[in-house]
């Protein structure tokens, strides 16, 4: 799950207070890759039958998601059917396969089902937080798996990114999903932290139905919409997640950002604050993909949130009901930089991956600045502002490239990786030049695109447009020297 991460309201008078949304004690070093497992069920051990071959379903490139929601709104409840089609992205034959049930902390998920291949399966166990799958046959490097699960959630009112409100549900990381795989650390699960975010997702197809019995319910999602008699059936491709929204009382606003559609979803006393707010976000979007390359999907939604802070997702993104409250009819405000920083998550999240437990600042340094440079092209009179409202009236301190694992505060987590990270990135395009960063942000935008990133190849991209020696810079604000 991923916490609140950009809990801006940091300084008494000005700043709302706020927890991360996961707050369990987690281990100071995390761990990297699932360890293996014997299998479990009593059945003997795997014998040298030949692997499983690729079944009928067989998948593309990409996993493949189809999920069937109905939901119980009053209940706070989800009764879903999921597939999950994917081809075995390890070198190796699989025995067992791990799925991340990212809503272990809230003790929201029951399993009813399991089919693997069209075939009843109780050869599962659960332990913190992953869903560990015996496979009835060996699964051959780049063979198919087609699996099915039948599954109730049932959302806490504890506030956070997979709850209920009075006002709404909100809906992120509710499915069991499959984690990356890197050829050197194996399965990419990490605990959560006290701080940040450390789901690790690589790119998927998403083919989504959600039904409801009350047509007053007003459904929030990303994608290509169908509209069906009880629902709505969307289509999101090429997205590492796809989380949505659904309730009773909002108003929905629209603008285009050139050709691509801009949706807000808002309660209705805070229209006036959603009106600037898809503004703002239509303005960015437009000047991110000048900057960093091409908007990579068919709209753009933003939904208010009744949960502390922002949280970005594919097309798709929440934000606090707090910066709509207090938009004060300006751009100096926190509704305006953090619906922009969002916005830059678009590239910087969404088509450049990373891993966020090990490495945070890859995505939130860079949105930040994309913050910075939202302001000093779109509003160069509140450059000044923008610097010592976000950035300067902090005491920095902290290395950029600390993991989530290195800080067990919200604050200093944030003035490290995101404030600290900005003012890097500014000196960075000091000692480079504008044309060079800009440049190199977006072959890294292009030559990443759908991967997962690291700090290497940033600077490797880096150097190839400017022969600046980054030596003392890196050595200045890192922890890790080059």
């Amino acid at each position: 799950m991923k916490p609140a991460h950009l809990l801006l309201a940091l300084a008494a008078a000005l700043l709302a207070s706020c927890t991360p949304a996961v707050t369990p004690a987690a281990p100071a070093v995390p761990t990297a890759a699932l360890t293996p497992a014997p299998r479990l069920t009593p059945s003997p051990a795997p014998s040298p039958t030949p692997a499983l071959e690729p079944t009928p379903w067989a998948a593309a490139d990409r996993p493949r998601y189809i999920l069937d929601v109905e939901i119980d709104y009053p209940a706070a409840q989800l009764a879903v059917s999921q597939t999950l089609i994917f081809t075995n992205p390890s070198p190796t034959t699989l025995h067992q396969l791990p799925l991340v049930v990212a809503a272990r902390w809230v003790d929201a998920f029951e399993l009813h089902a399991l089919r693997i291949n069209g075939q009843p399966s109780e050869g599962y166990a659960f332990a913190q937080g992953v869903m560990t799958i015996a496979l009835p046959e060996a699964l051959a490097s780049a063979a198919a798996l087609h699996l099915e699960l039948d599954y109730t959630l049932t959302l806490p009112s504890a506030p956070g990114v997979l709850s209920v409100s009075p006002r709404q549900l909100h809906l992120a990381n509710w499915y069991p999903y499959l984690p990356p795989y890197d050829s050197e650390a194996g399965w990419l699960i990490h605990p959560p932290g006290l701080v940040g975010e450390h789901l690790v997702f690589d790119p998927a197809d998403f083919e989504v139905t959600l039904r409801t019995a009350d047509p007053t319910l007003v459904l929030m999602a990303p994608g290509v919409a169908s509209a069906l008699p009880d629902g709505a059936h969307y289509s999101l491709l090429n997205a590492r997640a796809f989380i949505w929204s659904v309730g009773p009382e909002f108003v929905r606003l629209e603008t285009l950002a050139g050709d691509t559609p801009v949706r807000a979803y808002v309660y209705p006393e805070h229209t006036a604050a959603g009106e600037a707010a898809l503004q703002a976000v239509a303005g960015s979007l437009t000047l991110y993909a000048e900057l960093f390359g091409p908007y990579h999907y068919d709209s753009l939604t933003f939904v208010e949130a009744s949960f502390a802070d922002g949280l970005e997702s594919d097309a798709f993104f929440f934000l606090d009901r707090n910066y709509f409250a207090t938009y004060d009819g300006t751009v100096r405000n926190y509704l305006t930089a953090i619906a922009v920083h969002e916005t830059a998550h678009q590239w910087w999240y969404s088509q450049v991956g990373n891993n966020p437990a090990l490495e945070p600042w890859l995505d939130e340094a860079l949105c930040t600045f994309s913050e910075l440079l939202f302001y000093e092209r779109l509003h160069p009179s509140q450059v000044e502002w923008w610097w010592q409202f976000r950035i300067d009236r902090f005491n920095l301190e902290g290395a950029v490239d600390r993991s989530i694992y290195d800080q067990a505060e919200f604050l200093p987590y944030v003035k490290a990786v995101y404030f600290r990270g900005t003012r890097f990135l500014n000196d960075v395009r000091k000692l480079t030049g504008e044309r060079a960063l800009l440049a190199a942000l977006r072959d890294y935008a292009e030559q990443y695109n759908g991967q997962l990133a690291t700090a290497e190849d940033f600077f490797a991209i880096l150097a190839e447009h400017s022969p600046a020696d980054l030596t003392n810079l890196r050595a200045y604000y890192f922890k890790t020297a080059p």
